[in-house]
């Protein structure tokens, strides 16, 4: 299990290097909504949106399989990481949705 702020930290310190344990391997983000925009020697952006379509195209060519938990409803990630994360989570199979 990979915690979303974690890994959006250890990128801010150690670049790409943060990334190596979850390329084209199958696991689970949790707590999509926790982490904050990050940066390394560039402009801040939404690092959870770049791998989650990276985890998309996984699963398209090799049909690794990619799990989050998030307390976001899909227009909220929409809002935060853009359409085509929105997008590409819909091709996911399998979205389980609880309601309080």
């Amino acid at each position: 299990m990979i915690n979303c702020a974690n890994l959006s930290d250890q990128y801010s310190i150690i670049g790409r290097h943060a990334l190596l344990p979850v390329m084209h391997t199958s696991c689970c983000f949790d707590g999509l909504d926790r982490e904050m925009p990050t940066r390394y020697y560039g402009p801040t952006f939404e690092l959870l949106g770049k791998v989650l379509i990276d985890c998309v195209e996984d699963y398209v060519s090799t049909g690794l399989i990619t799990h989050v938990t998030t307390t976001m409803s899909g227009k909220e990630i929409e809002g935060r990481y853009g359409k085509e994360v929105r997008m590409k989570m819909k091709d996911m199979p399998n979205q389980v949705v609880l309601d309080k």
